[in-house]
């Protein structure tokens, strides 16, 4: 039996009324882009899985960011990102935001320089990144100066 059966046969009941919902609350736009024709709505962590209809695994996507999800090109990162962003608190992010770089700080010898160094060049290129998902690229355009000399800051 197919999920479209499932469906039917009501053994899923909160797919239908989750699908919706995750279409509102992510105001019937693609939560990586804002594209809103020919929506698509994915579970983040499959159902053969283990993953199931619960509006906390569902989001909303263009066709691209679908397709982009089904190849692994979307982290599991970016998927919290959406999420936090689609619940409206800056706070929450900010508060994972300073948690993944102090995991990253913590997998390093933070005595090694060059260590340090090589870190502080990725995350110059992954928060802005990070940061334009979330707060949109506007933030990051006028925040670039302060948020690069966090990083310098972080790295000595």
């Amino acid at each position: 039996m197919d999920d479209d059966d499932e469906v039917l046969r009501g053994r899923r009941p909160l797919w239908l009324a989750n699908r919706l919902r995750a279409l509102a609350l992510d105001h019937n736009m693609c939560r990586f882009c804002t594209f809103n024709l020919c929506l698509e709505v994915h579970h983040i962590r499959a159902r053969a899985g283990g993953g199931s209809d619960a509006i906390n695994n569902l989001i909303t996507l263009c066709p691209n960011h679908h397709a982009m999800a089904h190849r692994g090109l979307i982290s599991a990162e970016q998927f919290a990102i959406a999420l936090a962003r689609r619940k409206g608190s800056r706070r929450r992010e900010g508060s994972w935001l300073i948690e993944y770089v102090g995991r990253a700080f913590a997998e390093i010898d933070s005595s090694d320089p060059r260590a340090v160094g090589e870190l502080v060049g990725r995350l110059t290129i992954e928060l802005p990144e990070m940061m334009a998902v979330m707060f949109g690229p506007e933030f990051v355009t006028a925040n670039r100066d302060s948020l690069l000399a966090i990083l310098r800051a972080a790295g000595r």
